[in-house]
């Protein structure tokens, strides 16, 4: 039998926009992240897929390497600035920091780590979630 299970997960982080040109995403800012990381859960006969315990100690030091980091593209002026930094803890992406892009992020990774992940859901703020991935 197959069931979606769902992990329920925060952090939080900083980032910015540099292609929001005058917009307010454009500026370094924070958000806390809502984060439902959706798994298939294929019991196969059994009475349990995968047990909650199984899958958050492969998706909790995902979000704890995001927690209180900043989330930056790797061509960030910023970046390039403050990277020298030792008390700043990057977490640096090959494309800008967008809630689209750390919502690919985090289904790539969490795929590549063999979780089945379904879907990832994240709110960068209480009223938008990204969806990712949507087959339309």
């Amino acid at each position: 039998m197959k069931t979606l299970l769902t992990r329920k997960h925060r952090f939080h982080y900083a980032h910015r926009n540099t292609k929001m040109i005058g917009d307010k995403c454009e500026a370094l800012h924070g958000h806390t992240a809502h984060v439902d990381v959706v798994l298939v859960n294929d019991t196969k006969g059994k009475a349990v897929g995968i047990p909650f315990e199984q899958a958050d100690s492969i998706i909790t030091p995902v979000m704890k390497r995001l927690c209180h980091s900043l989330i930056v593209w790797e061509e960030d002026e910023v970046y390039k600035l403050l990277k020298h930094l030792d008390y700043m803890k990057f977490t640096i992406l090959p494309v800008e920091s967008s809630a689209e892009n750390i919502t690919a992020y985090l289904y790539n990774t969490l795929t590549n780590l063999g979780l089945p992940v379904h879907k990832i859901i994240f709110r960068e703020t209480p009223s938008s979630e990204i969806h990712y991935p949507v087959n339309l």
